[in-house]
């Protein structure tokens, strides 16, 4: 189950619980669904994660012209973030593929 449907049972199964109606409008989810729902919440938050910034260069054959960057690996999987050498696009490429919904903002203090 994938953390985006586990989060979607428990909304689900939390505004059920909270109905105040009977019968309730609101179907209960399955216990089977739901176990399932909790474990995958517990194992995403429990599991250690990696995250590795590999540099990388290319020179060009005639040697003209030279570039470089660092590409963003979570546990080991290539998140393909071109411009990871940024910080915000490193972030945002781990926490969106940790299903997080992320916006930046920047400040400066004098």
């Amino acid at each position: 189950m994938k953390i985006h449907e586990a989060i979607k049972i428990l909304k689900h199964h939390n505004k059920w619980r909270r109905e105040n109606e009977f019968p309730s409008a609101i179907d209960m989810v399955n216990p089977t669904d739901l176990g399932n729902a909790i474990d995958t919440v517990v194992n995403h938050f429990n599991k250690p994660l990696k995250i590795e910034l590999r540099e990388w260069e290319h020179t060009c054959t005639d040697g003209c012209c030279f570039s470089f960057g660092q590409d963003v690996y979570l546990n080991d999987e290539d998140l393909l973030e071109q411009n990871a050498d940024n910080a915000e696009n490193a972030l945002n490429a781990v926490l969106t593929k940790l299903g997080y919904d992320v916006s930046f903002e920047y400040t400066h203090e004098e």
